[in-house]
């Protein structure tokens, strides 16, 4: 509940976030991602925290990543694989933490960000939503991906994009991503 109203705050208020941010908040989502590995709506509401606080904001999104934001992320990613919900949070949390940021989408690409996505992709072909949030970050991600990536990373991407805006998918938003 606690967290849930956290994700909340972030989402709601930048007065919200800097308090989060300032009163330990990163840390201690990390710490229970990490505490509670096991349990699919904690790593979901982590995420949820992590993409709250990050969305847009530089200074957030570097302390998130220097306190290990994005290993939280895709080991929560790992971990419930089979999870839908965990691949679609993990997904918006890791566009968040980069967007409009070319030094933080490189230190995703580094981790493996893209090919964790793709796998999500493929995995949960039918889902919309989380066709939809691997895009934007694949879309983020895309420089990266031309210039560093390998060739099977970079023409898999594409692929995956082509393949989730084909899918006859009634969300909108998946179609404009």
């Amino acid at each position: 509940s606690a967290c849930l109203a956290v994700r909340e705050m972030a989402a709601h208020s930048t007065a919200g976030q800097e308090q989060i941010v300032l009163h330990g908040g990163i840390q201690i989502v990390l710490r229970m991602m990490e505490t509670y590995r096991d349990l699919t709506s904690i790593q979901v509401l982590g995420c949820g925290v992590l993409r709250n606080i990050t969305a847009a904001n530089a200074e957030h999104q570097e302390a998130a990543i220097s306190r290990g934001a994005v290993e939280a992320v895709t080991d929560a990613m790992a971990a419930h694989a089979a999870s839908a919900d965990v691949q679609k949070a993990g997904c918006w949390a890791l566009f968040c933490l980069c967007v409009r940021n070319a030094e933080h989408r490189e230190a995703l690409g580094a981790f493996g960000v893209p090919e964790i996505v793709l796998k999500a992709m493929e995995e949960h072909r039918q889902d919309a939503r989380l066709q939809e949030a691997a895009c934007w970050v694949l879309k983020e991600l895309a420089r990266y991906l031309a210039t560093t990536a390998t060739r099977t990373t970079f023409i898999g991407a594409q692929q995956a994009i082509m393949k989730a805006k084909v899918k006859k998918h009634t969300n909108l938003l998946l179609q404009k991503s």
